[in-house]
Formats: C-alpha cells, sequence, structure tokens
C-alpha cells in the first residue's frame, strides 16, 4: 500500500491523523513509511488545498504531531511555521505555539500572530509571543493600530510590562487619528497598576487628558483621575496631542470643556469626578501658560 498516495475522499492518511490529533497514528504511518514533510496536500473538498502537514497538524492541536512532523522538516520551513503559528495563536494552543516558536526559522513575518493573539482574547499566548525576539514589538494591524495600544484596550497588564521592556518599543503609540494612546487606554477602562506603571516608567505622559476624562470609566475612578491630574501639566491636561493649538483655540477648548462639565456636574452631583475638575482646574482668568505657539 502506497501510504503517500491521495486518496480521493481523505487526501493523504497522515494528514488526515494529524487533523485530528492522532499523534499514534501519525507515528505508526511515519515508521511504515509514510512522508511527514512539508508538501502540499490534495484535498477534494478544497479546505485544506494549499496547506502543508504541519499547518494541518497545527490545526488538529496536538503537539506531539507537529513535533513529529518538525523532526522530519526538509525545505520550505519558514513559511510553513508562520502560517501554523497564526493557527496555533487563533487556536489559543499554548503548547504548539511554545515549539513552534522554539524553532529558529521564524522570519520577521511571524509578527503578525502577535495582533492575530490580542484581537483573538488569547493573552497567555499573547504573553508567549511578545517576549520571542523575532517578533516585532511595534507591530500594527490593518487600521495602523500598534500591539501595544490593542493591549491596552484589553486592560493586559502582564502583556504590557513584557512589551514595555522590550528594546526599541515606542511607549506612547497614538492611534491613526490621533487621539488616544496606551497610558489613555489604560486610564479609560480603570487598569490603575497600568496607569501607574505608564507614570512611572513611561517618559512622559503624552495624550489629551480632557479627551480621556470624558470618557464614562473615568467619571467614578477618583484615583485615576487624581494620579493623572497630578502627573500632567496644565498644557498636557488640556492640549490634544495630535496637533498644536494656538491660544485662541486652546481657550475656546477649555471654554467648551467647563461648560460641559458644569453641566455634567447639575445632572450628576454624586459623581464627584466634576466637582473635582471644577474646583480643581488653574485656570479661573485663563491666565495659565500655553506653552504652544502664539498664531
Amino acid at each position: 500500500m502506497d501510504l503517500n498516495k491521495d486518496d480521493e475522499m481523505f487526501g493523504r492518511a497522515v494528514s488526515a491523523a494529524a487533523l485530528g490529533g492522532h499523534a499514534d497514528i501519525v507515528r505508526l504511518l511515519s515508521r511504515k513509511g509514510a512522508e511527514l514533510g512539508f508538501r502540499r496536500n490534495y484535498d477534494p473538498t478544497d479546505q485544506f488545498q494549499d496547506i502543508t502537514s504541519l499547518e494541518i497538524a497545527a490545526l488538529g492541536g496536538n503537539v506531539e504531531s507537529v513535533a513529529l512532523i518538525l523532526d522530519q522538516t526538509k525545505e520550505g520551513i519558514q513559511d510553513a511555521l508562520q502560517k501554523s503559528l497564526t493557527i496555533a495563536a487563533e487556536m489559543d494552543n499554548l503548547d504548539v505555539t511554545r515549539l513552534l516558536l522554539s524553532q529558529h526559522h521564524l522570519g520577521a513575518g511571524c509578527s503578525d500572530t502577535l495582533i492575530i493573539a490580542i484581537n483573538r482574547g488569547h493573552q497567555e499566548v499573547a504573553k508567549l509571543l511578545v517576549g520571542h525576539p523575532e517578533i516585532d514589538p511595534n507591530v500594527k494591524d490593518s487600521k495602523l493600530r500598534r500591539a501595544l495600544l490593542l493591549a491596552s484596550r484589553r486592560s493586559w497588564t502582564g502583556v504590557e510590562r513584557i512589551l514595555l521592556s522590550r528594546d526599541g518599543i515606542d511607549p506612547h503609540p497614538r492611534n491613526p487619528a490621533g487621539h488616544e494612546t496606551p497610558i489613555a487606554a489604560a486610564a479609560q477602562h480603570g487598569n490603575e497598576e497600568l496607569v501607574h506603571h505608564f507614570v512611572e516608567e513611561g517618559p512622559a505622559i503624552s495624550y489629551c487628558f480632557l479627551s480621556v476624562f470624558f470618557r464614562p470609566g473615568l467619571w467614578t475612578n477618583m484615583s485615576i483621575l487624581k494620579l493623572l491630574w497630578a502627573n500632567c501639566s496644565a498644557a498636557e491636561r488640556y492640549q490634544p496631542p495630535h496637533r498644536k493649538m494656538t491660544r485662541d483655540e486652546c481657550l475656546g477648548f477649555l471654554q467648551g470643556f467647563m461648560k460641559h462639565a458644569v453641566a455634567f456636574h447639575k445632572s450628576r452631583p454624586d459623581i464627584t469626578a466634576a466637582t473635582f475638575l471644577l474646583t480643581n482646574h488653574e485656570i479661573p482668568d485663563y491666565t495659565w501658560e500655553l506653552p504652544m505657539n502664539e498664531p
């Protein structure tokens, strides 16, 4: 019997076994002469027409099957490794992810896997990925948002700490519109530990304090509000991070903010955050220092 022949219904026997996660059958077929290499597989259903044995094993989710196929690596490994790593991250398979990351042929294309893990909500897989030297810590998603910002949105302190420890990391990437940074996302989601970390370890708080403050999460979180307030200069509290405003523009922005804060305070006097801002702002007559260019 030719074990490497493509069956009209199921393709190669070893691929079917790997997809089912049956490592013992994969091992048996290998001993009997089945090839475990990186050949493309015939599949009459077209589900796995353009996929390698390694990728099929990753889909099966059995780390032993993946290891058996890796042991017979001959060629084409980098592309197959990257695709298999993506599959493992999508399936939240820690063991297979760890095994694939231990290989020495990943290449730069594997960085997108980190974005996939974050978007899928697979925190433990993301922790494995961010610590790998071949994963770019500044990788962006299709909307040009970097991994650090995406992890902050999920309030993943462990992933954030590993990312911030990587050489070359940009600690304050903004979203494409320029309105949001990781510390702003952490504050919005009430992650006081992460906000403290950014304040203590980051070079500067570069974000528009008031645009963050208007997010619902901060209206009731006085500890984060006071922490951010104490660590921002007046300009950082009121200046949008994506552009410099003239003095007149800034004053107009402040007037609009004060009107909004007063209205909110009247409707929700039980929310102390509005009271805090109304009583602690340092601009009653707009004489505070404006370090931006005059028109």
